[in-house]
C-alpha cells in the first residue's frame, strides 16, 4: 500500500501542474515556424558499433519533414579518437573514414542512408573512435529534431581464445589456509602481444565454483562479491621464454581479503612450460592487498600450475610417510616401510631406501637418482595397487617395503612414479626421512629447539639501517637434527585472543603456518627468522613448529615488541586475522618484500 499511495501522490501533482497550465489568464503563443527540407537526424537509434574484423561501413539514418520534392544537404564530420594528445599526435582521423558529402532524399521519401566506410586494417585495435555527423546547412535542419548525431566506433584488441585451460590455484588460497582447487579458465592470446597469454576472469568468474567447494562459501556469499567485480579482466603471463615464464604483478579483479588483490612472481624466479603445462617454483610466486600489506611470499607447496588448452589434466601425484619397519629373525634387521599415495594415472613406482636424511642435500639426491637408474642403488619397481574401503570408494594407497635390510637408524626413501606406457615422471616424484627405531633401540631424542626473541640492531647490526628496530621483528633459533619447521607470526593481542577462544598454538600452525628451511640452523645450530614492514611500537608472537630427524615434534614461542618509531608516532598498520562468511581464516604474513623484488 506504501507504493501505491506514493504514486497517487505523484499524479496529484502532474494532475495539478496541468491545471495550472490551462488557467484561463495564460497567453497561449505558436512554436517557431519549420521551413526548408525540415533535416534531422533519427533518434532512438543505435549509434555504438563495434569493429570486428570483417567490419568495414555502417550507415548513418537521416530524417526530414518536408517530403514535397527530392532534396539533397550537406554533411559534415568531426573524428576524434580517445586518450590522445592532439597536439602531440596531431593526426586527422577524418581520413581514415570515407563519408559522403551529402545526403539526398528521393521525392515523397522521409527517411534517406548514407554509409560510412573505412579499411579496418588502418584502424587502431584497442582505440575507440567518436564520428560526429552534422547537417552543413543551416537553412535545411529544424528546431524539432537533431542536426549532429554522434557514433561511438570500438576497434577492440585482436584476442584470440586458444581454449579452455585448468588453473590450480597455490597461490591465494595458500595464504588463507583453504584447500588448493583446480578449476577450468578461457586462454586467451593478443595477436598484438606473442608470448603472452591472458586468463579471463581468473580470479573472479572463472573462480566461482572454487569459493564455493574450497573456500566454504555459500551462493548467496559469491553474488555479494560478484558486485565488486568487473568483467572481463584478463591475469597476464608471459610464455616467451618456456624456460622463464613469469607473472607480472597485478591486480586479479577480486576482493576475496580487505582490498583488491595482486599476483606476480619474484624477480629473477620462474617458472616453467614443457608438454602444455606451465609450473611455477615454491615460493617463487607473491600475493598482496591493499589491507594486509605485501606482497608476501605465496605457493608454498609448488603447486601453481596451468593446464593450457588441449593438454590432457593427468595426476602422476605421489606421496610418501612413514609406514613402519619388518624386523628379520635374527631379531636385529630391520626393513624400513614407506606409505605411498598415488595418482589415479600412476601405473608403477621405482623406489630406493637410502641411509641418512638426505631430503636437504641437492648433489645427494642426484646422485641417488643417477644410482637408481645405472642399478648402483638397490631399487625396487613394483605395480600400483588400488583397494576399496567400506563405503565403496577406491583408494589408491600401498606400501614400499626396502629390498635390503639394515640397522635402525634414519632412512630417506626416494620414489618415482611410471605411466602405464613406461615413462618415469620425474617431476612428480617423492621423497621423505623417517627414523627407524627398531628392536632394543635406545628412547627417541625428543627436538632440540629454543627460540630467543632480539632487537635486530643486536642480532645483525650490519643491517640495521636497512632494517630498522622500529619496522623489524626477528627471533634467534637454536637447534640441531631437525627435520622440518614450520612458523607463525601475528600480534601478541591476538594471538593471545584467540588462545582464550580455544584455539591452540597447533591450530595457528595447521591453519597460517608457513615452511621454513632448516637446513643453516642444523649446520650452524642457529638461525634468525625476521619480518620487515611492521608496526612499531607493537607485541608480536612467533609460534614455531618443529620435527625432528627421529619423528619427534615440538612447539616454541617467543614474544617481543619492536620499538618505537624515531618520532614517537605509533604505526597505524596491523596484522590480523580475518573473518571471511563465518569461517576462521588466519593471514599468513611471511617476510615482506618490496615491489623490487617482483616482476
Amino acid at each position: 500500500m506504501k507504493s501505491l499511495k506514493i504514486f497517487f501522490l505523484t499524479a496529484l501533482v502532474a494532475v495539478a501542474a496541468l491545471f495550472t497550465a490551462c488557467t484561463k489568464d495564460q497567453d497561449w503563443s505558436a512554436g517557431e515556424q519549420a521551413t526548408g527540407a525540415q533535416v534531422y537526424f533519427a533518434d532512438g537509434v543505435a549509434t555504438n558499433v563495434t569493429v570486428e574484423a570483417e567490419t568495414s561501413s555502417f550507415e548513418v539514418t537521416v530524417m526530414r519533414g518536408n517530403v514535397d520534392e527530392a532534396a539533397t544537404v550537406p554533411l559534415k564530420v568531426a573524428v576524434s579518437a580517445a586518450n590522445v594528445d592532439e597536439e602531440a599526435d596531431p593526426i586527422n582521423y577524418a581520413e581514415l573514414f570515407t563519408v559522403p558529402a551529402n545526403v539526398s532524399f528521393g521525392a515523397g521519401k522521409d527517411s534517406a542512408k548514407f554509409t560510412v566506410s573505412f579499411d579496418r586494417a588502418s584502424l587502431e585495435d584497442g582505440q575507440t573512435y567518436t564520428l560526429t555527423f552534422s547537417i552543413n546547412d543551416m537553412g535545411a535542419i529544424t528546431p524539432y529534431g537533431y542536426d549532429k548525431q554522434t557514433w561511438t566506433l570500438v576497434v577492440p584488441e585482436p584476442m584470440v581464445l586458444l581454449g579452455t585451460g585448468y588453473w590450480t590455484d597455490g597461490i591465494e588460497s595458500a595464504m588463507f589456509g583453504i584447500d588448493t582447487p583446480t578449476y577450468p579458465v578461457e586462454v586467451w592470446e593478443n595477436l598484438k602481444n606473442p608470448g603472452w597469454l591472458y586468463l579471463k576472469d581468473l580470479y573472479t568468474f572463472a573462480y566461482v565454483d572454487a569459493l564455493i567447494n574450497n573456500w566454504g562459501m555459500t551462493e548467496e556469499d559469491v553474488e555479494d562479491l560478484k558486485s565488486t567485480w568487473e568483467a572481463d579482466t584478463y591475469v597476464l603471463i608471459n610464455i616467451a621464454d618456456p624456460t622463464q615464464v613469469y607473472i607480472p604483478y597485478q591486480e586479479v579483479g577480486n576482493v576475496i581479503g580487505n582490498g583488491p588483490t595482486q599476483i606476480g612472481s619474484v624477480k629473477d624466479v620462474y617458472g616453467t612450460l614443457e608438454n602444455g603445462i606451465i609450473t611455477f617454483p615454491v615460493e617463487g610466486l607473491v600475493w598482496g592487498d591493499q589491507h594486509n600489506g605485501g606482497p608476501y611470499y605465496s605457493n608454498p607447496d609448488g603447486l601453481t600450475t596451468l593446464y593450457m588448452p588441449g593438454t590432457p589434466m593427468t595426476d602422476f601425484s605421489l606421496e610418501l610417510a612413514y609406514g613402519g619397519f619388518r624386523v628379520a629373525e635374527d631379531n636385529a634387521t630391520v626393513y624400513p616401510i614407506a606409505r605411498a599415495a598415488y595418482g589415479e594415472d600412476v601405473a608403477e613406482i621405482q623406489y630406493a631406501f637410502v641411509a641418512g636424511d638426505i631430503t636437504k642435500d641437492v648433489e645427494a639426491l642426484t646422485a641417488a637418482l643417477a644410482g637408481i637408474e645405472d642399478g648402483s642403488v638397490v631399487s625396487n619397481k613394483v605395480g600400483v595397487t588400488t583397494t576399496v574401503n567400506a563405503e565403496g570408494e577406491e583408494i589408491n594407497e600401498m606400501t614400499l617395503e626396502s629390498v635390503e635390510g639394515a640397522e635402525a637408524g634414519v632412512f630417506t626413501v626416494i620414489a618415482i612414479p611410471y605411466s602405464a606406457n613406461g615413462e618415469a615422471q620425474y617431476s612428480d616424484l617423492a621423497f621423505t626421512s623417517f627414523y627407524v627405531q627398531g628392536v632394543g633401540a635406545t628412547e627417541i631424542p625428543e627436538v632440540d629447539l629454543e627460540l630467543e626473541w632480539m632487537p635486530f640492531s643486536e642480532a645483525m647490526p650490519d643491517y640495521s639501517a636497512e632494517y630498522p628496530d622500529h619496522s623489524t621483528w626477528c627471533s634467534l633459533i637454536y637447534g640441531s637434527e631437525i627435520k622440518s619447521m614450520k612458523y607463525f607470526l601475528n600480534t601478541t593481542e591476538t594471538v593471545d585472543y584467540y588462545l582464550s577462544l580455544g584455539l591452540t598454538e597447533q591450530d595457528m600452525i595447521d591453519q597460517a603456518g608457513s615452511d621454513f628451511d632448516p637446513s643453516k640452523i642444523n649446520e650452524n645450530g642457529v638461525g634468525i627468522i625476521y619480518f620487515t614492514g611492521v608496526p612499531a611500537d607493537t607485541s608480536f608472537t612467533l609460534v614455531v613448529w618443529a620435527e625432528n630427524n627421529y619423528g619427534k615434534t615440538v612447539i616454541k614461542t617467543a614474544s617481543g615488541a619492536t620499538a618505537p618509531e624515531p618520532s614517537a608516532k605509533k604505526g597505524s598498520a596491523k596484522l590480523s586475522w580475518d573473518r571471511i562468511n563465518g569461517k576462521q581464516i588466519a593471514f599468513n604474513p611471511n617476510k615482506a618484500m618490496s615491489i623490487t623484488t617482483i616482476q
